[in-house]
């Protein structure tokens, strides 16, 4: 007696989303005494397997039994079959054995699923209208569905109607899509040719796992639009504008996007831009929205537009660039996690007037990083600046947490706030003409203070009208106020030592453009948390306004 054999072929293309026959898969054995039975075992890593006759169970699953006599085993294997609705590698292994617990060795069949490929046929149509589809793939007509790929080409037109597909592939042309259109894979505007989507008319376009706009080498100029009230670009992965060419999207008239993440500029060489235009545009993005990953990133809010972000980086890896410009009242760009500007890459920031940046984790400028507030408002809890006059233009630049400083921060013509939190760093502030600083306990009480520490940056008057207050803040170690001149004004309300210091005498000392000492303010006798200034020495340098000190 001999054992049971396996016979199945080593390799089968299936039809993506349809149930294709396995053939060639049988089981024998020399000898077999009467009365034998046999089970046959059958797994799929990705597919659904089903048969039919006596003894089958599993059927429509990923593993799958057959079991009886050897006749009606191979009856159930000959009706076989494997559905597949993706194209990952897929392996159906074999298993056997019989009641005499005799086992066959183990065979395996590798999958290869090829989709349904359907091509539009007209300019303008309905995508439920058969005539409107060829199909590329034998044996089968329109409209296409499930895991079917279908392919826009040259021309272009309005394709209207409910409709699905697996992958939606616009190859070239200029296509709109104001109708309802579900992908279960991704949507791909641009491949080897520039190639343009416009979502209109409420529109809505469900682009599965990705969205690419110019997906390939040679798809510059590539574009999508999503316009109009109602009209939804969902994206339930990443969205990459600019993945291997140049590509833009536009948001506008109402038009939303949402994704899982976005990214502008996704590998070196490639470019991508986003403008959200007006107000009710807006793109929501629950994950990282990257502004130049490898390559250049530009991303526009314009005219009460608005991006939501869970994170955001600008100018991500070396070598690569990204640009953020928020213009217009009531344009805003809300990061409920971090804003990393110029961490390897470069990485320019611009708030204009009436637009806000609102940030509630941290807000990091790196080395490459520029921050320019043109008389918008950012407003961070956290922060790392390193760049050069952020507030050239007027502006508010407001923080309620840390605020590190890595290099020489200029302010002009605006205002900057560092409420309840703490100022550090081994940089520079320096305050020019019409520069006002402020280091504030914001809620105007002394529940929290601000600190400033031994080790924080040098603040510096660079012009004759700036203008530096220490509201209900609490002094540690001396604080050195560099180029103080006529014209320029220091404000000291209810400046108390920290609790580590309570009782010992403190100084702001007031020093030239040179660094000569010209003058200090001394305080002691600090008395729960109130000090008296004892002396004010060298006014004449500039103004430390008295009526001011407590």
């Amino acid at each position: 007696m001999g054992k049971p054999v396996i016979t199945a072929p080593s390799s089968v293309t299936v039809t993506m989303g349809q149930a294709t026959a396995i053939g060639g898969v049988s089981l024998s054995e020399s000898g077999a005494s009467a009365g034998e039975t046999y089970t046959v075992e059958l797994t799929d890593t990705n597919g659904a397997l089903s048969a039919t006759g006596s003894g089958v169970e599993g059927s429509g699953t990923d593993n799958l039994l057959i079991a009886g006599p050897l006749d009606n085993v191979n009856a159930a294997l000959a009706t076989l079959t494997d559905t597949d609705t993706t194209a990952a590698s897929d392996t159906i292994t074999i298993g056997a054995d019989d009641s005499r617990d005799s086992y066959a060795s183990t065979k395996q069949t590798e999958i290869t699923a090829e989709p349904v490929t359907f091509d539009w046929n007209a300019g303008g149509g309905v995508w439920s209208s058969a005539t409107n589809w060829t199909a590329l793939t034998s044996g089968f007509s329109g409209p296409p569905a499930g895991a079917a790929v279908t392919q826009f080409g040259a021309g272009g037109g309005i394709v209207s109607g409910v409709g699905s597909a697996g992958t939606l592939q616009l190859i070239a042309g200029a296509w709109t899509m104001d109708g309802t259109i579900s992908v279960t894979s991704s949507t791909l505007v641009g491949l080897g040719s520039p190639a343009g989507m416009t979502i209109d008319g409420g529109g809505t376009v469900d682009a599965g796992s990705a969205g690419v706009i110019a997906a390939s080498a040679g798809s510059d100029g590539s574009c999508a639009s999503v316009l109009g009230d109602d009209s939804t670009w969902q994206v339930g992965g990443t969205l990459d504008v600019g993945q291997a060419a140049e590509a833009s999207l536009t948001v506008a008239s109402d038009g939303t996007v949402t994704a899982a993440s976005v990214v502008m500029g996704v590998t070196a060489g490639a470019t991508g831009a986003i403008v959200v235009d007006g107000a009710g545009s807006s793109i929501t993005d629950a994950g990282q929205l990257t502004v130049g990953d490898e390559g250049v990133g530009e991303l526009s809010i314009s005219n009460a537009g608005t991006v939501n972000a869970a994170n955001a980086n600008i100018g991500l890896q070396s070598g690569s660039s990204g640009n953020v410009d928020i213009e217009g009242k009531g344009s805003t760009f809300i990061v409920t996690g971090n804003l990393d500007v110029g961490d390897a890459g470069i990485g320019v920031l611009t708030v204009g007037a009436g637009a806000t940046l609102d940030v509630a984790g941290n807000l990091n400028e790196g080395a490459c990083g520029v921050v320019n507030i043109i008389g918008g408002v950012i407003d961070p809890v956290n922060g790392v600046l390193g760049g050069v006059d952020p507030l050239s233009n007027g502006g508010t630049l407001v923080y309620t947490g840390t605020l590190d400083l890595t290099g020489t921060v200029v302010l002009t013509n605006g205002t900057g706030e560092l409420d309840v939190g703490t100022l550090t760093g081994a940089g520079a502030l320096e305050i020019g003409d019409g520069g006002t600083f402020i280091l504030a306990d914001g809620n105007g009480g002394s529940s929290s203070t601000a600190v400033i520490g031994s080790d924080a940056p040098t603040i510096a008057f660079t012009g004759n009208a700036g203008t530096l207050t220490v509201e209900d803040a609490s002094l540690l170690g001396t604080l050195e106020v560099m180029s103080f001149a006529a014209g320029d004004l220091i404000g000291l309300p209810n400046l108390r030592f920290a609790s580590s210091v309570v009782g010992s005498p403190g100084t702001v000392e007031l020093l030239d453009a040179s660094g000569r000492l010209v003058g200090d303010v001394l305080y002691g006798g600090a008395v729960c948390g109130a000090t008296l200034a004892t002396s004010i020495v060298g006014a004449s340098q500039g103004v430390v306004a008295d009526s001011m000190l407590h």
